[in-house]
């Protein structure tokens, strides 16, 4: 290695570890910053992750930093023309009886569908069946992204200043607390940085380094599976189904949909290429389509598999390592990696004298 100090060196080069690396080049655009990945850039989780962003939060907490996320993603749309985010139109349905609940984790004014927004529900999906017990809500700003493409379009960015490095496919074996701040130990030699951001997800559970701060983190499975034949390819919106935490989008290019489910399975290895789908994966995801979709001749078939680090109430954990304050972690992405991206780094910069 080098002889290089480091300013601030990011661990976890997925989605909020080069959103990090990006705001935090861009608020001190003269501090050296690395940016570490033991992989290559954005193939862990974020390689796999569908970019929903939806105005939802379980705590207010999560609310917050949707809007912060919201408020930076527009900014980066101004600045970057061509970033692989599109708008796309909301349904969302539910039970009569749970509608309040449902309405109160939204930020942003969800409202009963009229008749007119119905039309492009069912134009759209034109075998759908919602129960006589049920409710379809719209109104809210929804968007999709290539996440793994954003990544890349940010990491570009962030890799126009000259003060900022990446190295890929390096592996921090240990960390050594020093005065001045932190030595990581790799498999290529010594790294010294002023401060550490450990952004690194699912992986942060399964690190030696990290022990004293995973107690609350817990690695959850996430499925996704293409939809074959569901009548309208092109169709142009997304129903997330609030019950089932699920979703189905269209994936157009491809000629499919994609619905992401709620997996069961939890404490999983984090190594997507070596996950595979259960039965009761499976089962999950079939029984939702013949809820929705009985009169089509839908195919399940196929999809990904891949992981995230989950906290008890799904909000992220921002904050300084108990025992040193040169490390900050900023994990527990509970799914909304994408969409928080950019307020988790926020929150990491204000903790960066």
């Amino acid at each position: 290695m080098n002889n290089t100090i480091f300013d601030i060196t990011i661990l976890g080069a997925g989605i909020i570890g080069v959103n990090t690396a990006y705001w935090i080049n861009r608020k001190y655009p003269d501090k050296k910053v690395l940016l570490l990945d033991q992989q290559i850039s954005g193939t862990g989780a974020t390689f796999y992750s569908i970019g929903l962003d939806f105005p939802f939060g379980q705590t207010e907490e999560k609310k917050q930093l949707s809007q912060k996320s919201r408020e930076l993603y527009k900014n980066l749309r101004q600045n970057i023309p061509d970033l692989s985010i599109y708008p796309i139109p909301f349904f969302g349905i539910c039970k009569k009886q749970h509608l309040n609940q449902f309405l109160s984790i939204s930020f942003e004014e969800l409202k009963i569908a009229t008749a007119e927004k119905m039309s492009v529900l069912y134009k759209a999906y034109p075998g759908l069946k919602i129960g006589n017990d049920e409710v379809v809500l719209t109104g809210c700003q929804v968007t999709y992204a290539k996440t793994f493409d954003v990544t890349n379009q940010l990491l570009n960015r962030y890799c126009e200043n000259w003060n900022t490095n990446i190295y890929e496919t390096i592996k921090v074996e240990d960390i050594e607390v020093i005065e001045e701040g932190v030595i990581l130990k790799t498999n290529f030699g010594t790294i010294q940085t002023n401060h550490l951001v450990n952004t690194s997800g699912p992986w942060t559970v399964t690190s030696k380094m990290f022990q004293k701060d995973q107690e609350e983190f817990r690695v959850k499975k996430i499925a996704c599976f293409n939809i074959e034949n569901l009548n309208n390819i092109s169709s142009n919106a997304v129903v997330y189904f609030f019950e089932k935490d699920a979703f189905i989008l269209p994936d157009s290019q491809r000629k499919r949909h994609i619905i992401s489910i709620t997996s069961k399975d939890w404490d999983v290895y984090p190594n997507p290429s070596k996950m595979t789908f259960t039965n009761d994966d499976l089962e999950i995801a079939d029984s939702l389509m013949k809820e929705y979709f009985e009169n089509t001749d839908y195919q399940v078939i196929g999809g990904r598999i891949f992981c995230d680090t989950y906290t008890k109430d799904f909000t992220p954990r921002i904050y300084r390592d108990k025992n040193n304050k040169k490390i900050i972690h900023a994990n527990g992405g509970s799914g909304s990696g994408f969409r928080l991206a950019p307020a988790i780094a926020d929150r990491v910069i204000s903790f960066i004298n």
